[in-house]
């Protein structure tokens, strides 16, 4: 189990703003202390934001999703074919 009070970053591709953390741009300090303070004045939010994170990483990061993709790359180079989805498969 993760503990509480991780702050965990991340980019556009695994969070969803506000939804399953917050977004910041990449050297704003203003930004960044804007979004932790919004994270402090409402737990609730930051409650919610976090199990919907971890929900979201479940499904996406699973061994079996992981186990699929790999197995899916190996049948495609066994078969010649060029694996063009290599983005997809978390190696």
């Amino acid at each position: 189990m993760t503990p509480r009070g991780i702050l965990y970053i991340a980019n556009s591709a695994s969070v969803e703003d506000g939804v399953t953390g917050l977004l910041v741009p990449q050297g704003s300090v203003d930004a960044l202390a804007s979004a932790m303070l919004r994270v402090l004045r409402d737990p609730a939010a930051a409650q919610r934001m976090g199990e919907a994170g971890r929900r979201t990483a479940e499904v996406r990061f699973s061994r079996q999703r992981f186990v699929s993709s790999v197995e899916t790359l190996y049948d495609d180079l066994l078969r010649g074919e060029e694996y063009r989805r290599c983005s997809s498969v978390m190696l």
